[in-house]
C-alpha cells in the first residue's frame, strides 16, 4: 500500500517536472504573429494594406524589417508605421506594431505578385503570415474600392 502511494507521488512529481520544463522552453522563444490587414484612415480619405506584428513572447523583441515577399525574393517594405514611426522598432511583450503601405498601393503591379507578409527580427529570425490570409486581404482591399483615376 505504501509503495503504491510512493509510486503515485513519484509519477506526479515526474509529470510536473516535465510540464515545468516544457513551459520554460516555450517561454524562452521569440514568438511573433504576423498578419496582413486592410485599413481605412480615420478621415476615410484613403485606405490600403497594412502588416500587423504582435509580440506573443515574454520578453522584448526588436523588429528590423517588415514587408511583403513576392516571387524571386523581391521584398516590398512598407513606408511607415501606423504612428509615423520607423524601423527598427522595439516591441514589448504583448505589444503590436502596424506598418502601412502607401494608400492605393494595392493597385501597384508589384503588390499584385505578393505571396506573403513577413517580419524580420534584429537577431535574424523571420516570421511570416499565412499565404492564404495575405491573398484574401489583398483581394478584399482591391474589391473594396475602385482604383484611383
Amino acid at each position: 500500500m505504501e509503495s503504491g502511494i510512493t509510486l503515485g507521488v513519484a509519477l506526479l512529481g515526474a509529470a510536473l517536472g516535465i510540464l515545468n520544463y516544457w513551459r520554460s522552453v516555450t517561454r524562452d522563444r521569440i514568438c511573433l504573429r504576423v498578419a496582413a490587414r486592410w485599413y481605412v484612415d480615420r478621415e476615410r480619405v484613403c485606405s490600403g494594406i497594412a502588416i500587423e506584428v504582435i509580440n506573443l513572447g515574454f520578453f522584448p523583441v526588436t523588429l528590423a524589417e517588415v514587408g511583403f515577399l513576392a516571387p524571386g525574393r523581391v521584398r516590398l517594405p512598407p513606408a511607415f508605421g501606423l504612428d509615423q514611426s520607423s524601423l527598427p522598432q522595439r516591441l514589448e511583450p504583448r505589444a503590436a506594431f502596424t506598418a502601412l503601405l502607401p494608400a492605393g498601393a494595392q493597385y501597384n503591379e508589384a503588390v499584385g505578385r505578393v505571396v506573403d507578409a513577413y517580419a524580420l527580427t534584429a537577431c535574424g529570425l523571420r516570421f511570416t503570415a499565412g499565404r492564404r490570409q495575405v491573398r484574401e486581404c489583398l483581394q478584399a482591399a482591391r474589391a473594396a474600392e475602385h482604383p484611383p483615376a
